[in-house]
């Protein structure tokens, strides 16, 4: 399996956990509100903070959890351009240099 079939199969688990995320948080509240028709309202409102403070924490800890463990390891290690850096760094001082000596010339 290449490295880029990983991270499509990682884009996919991650899509399904998305997926399963907003059915747990945005429709078991409508379904705790819409169930207070059948019960007491104290009975919903217990169900509702036993939800957002019990519920809420865990599931968000299990799917980041699943989602760490889906993401595909890299074993390349990435090397710094340090020869483009470098050239890159004197370019900014000697453009900031100028900038500076023409903001001079204009003052004076």
């Amino acid at each position: 399996m290449t490295y880029v079939n990983k991270w499509k199969g990682y884009v996919r688990n991650v899509m399904f956990f998305g997926e399963i995320l907003i059915f747990v948080f945005m429709l078991f509240p409508l379904l705790f509100i819409l169930g207070a028709i059948a019960f007491s309202q104290s009975t919903s409102k217990y169900f509702m903070i036993l939800y957002i403070t019990i519920g809420v924490p865990i599931i968000t800890i299990i799917v980041y959890a699943f989602i760490g463990q889906f993401q595909p390891k890299s074993v390349n290690i990435t090397k710094i351009p340090i020869r483009i850096l470098a050239l890159s760094m004197l370019v900014f001082i000697i453009v900031l240099y100028a900038f500076v000596k023409i903001e001079n010339l204009k003052i004076c």
